[in-house]
C-alpha cells in the first residue's frame, strides 16, 4: 500500500518529493505547537493557583489582625463595663474610650472583603450601640459585648477554615 502511495505519478518529480516533506514537517511542527500551547496553558494555570494562594494568605493575615484589634476591643469594653457607673473617674475618660472602640471597630469593617459579612454585621452593630452610649445605663454597653463576642466567634470560624484550607494546600503540593 505504501509503495502503491508512493508510485503514484504525483512523486516522479522532485518538487513533488519536497512538497511530501513539507506537509509532514507541517504535521510534526502542528503537533509541537499544541504541546507548545498545553505547556504554556499549564504555566499559567499554575501562576493562577499561585495568586489565588497569595490572596487567600493575605486574607488569613488580615483576619488575624483584625482578631487581635477586636481582642483589645474587647478589653476596653470590658474595662467600661466594669468601671461604669464607679466614681473617682472623669466623665470624659469613658466618651474618650468608647470614641477609640468604634473608631477602631469602623476601621477593621473597612478592612475587611465584603465576603466576611458574618464578621462586619455584627461589629457594625457593635458599634451602633456604642454610639447611643450616653454615659448613663450599661444596656447599650452589654449589647455592644454581646455583638462583639459574635463577631469574633465569627473571625475564630474564619480562622478554622483558613487552617483546613492550609492542610489541604500541603497534602496536595507536589
Amino acid at each position: 500500500m505504501v509503495n502503491g502511495f508512493f508510485g503514484f505519478s504525483q512523486f516522479k518529480t522532485f518538487w513533488n518529493w519536497i512538497g511530501l516533506a513539507a506537509d509532514l514537517f507541517g504535521i510534526v511542527a502542528l503537533a509541537i505547537t499544541i504541546w507548545q500551547i498545553m505547556q504554556v496553558k499549564s504555566k499559567v494555570n499554575s501562576s493562577i493557583d499561585a495568586m489565588n494562594e497569595l490572596k487567600r494568605l493575605q486574607e488569613q493575615e488580615l483576619l488575624k489582625k483584625i482578631f487581635k484589634e477586636l481582642e483589645g476591643q474587647q478589653e476596653n469594653l470590658n474595662w467600661l463595663l466594669e468601671k461604669h457607673g464607679q466614681s473617682g473617674y472623669r466623665g470624659t475618660i469613658f466618651e474618650e474610650k468608647n470614641a477609640v472602640i468604634v473608631t477602631t471597630l469602623t476601621h477593621c469593617v473597612n478592612e475587611l472583603p465584603i465576603k466576611y459579612k458574618e464578621i462586619s454585621d455584627p461589629i457594625r452593630s457593635t458599634v451602633l450601640e456604642l454610639r447611643g452610649y450616653n454615659g448613663e445605663g450599661k444596656k447599650h454597653l452589654e449589647e455592644a459585648e454581646g455583638y462583639l463576642y459574635s463577631a469574633i466567634q465569627a473571625v475564630k470560624v474564619a480562622e478554622e477554615q483558613f487552617s483546613v484550607d492550609n492542610i489541604k494546600m500541603i497534602a496536595h503540593s507536589d
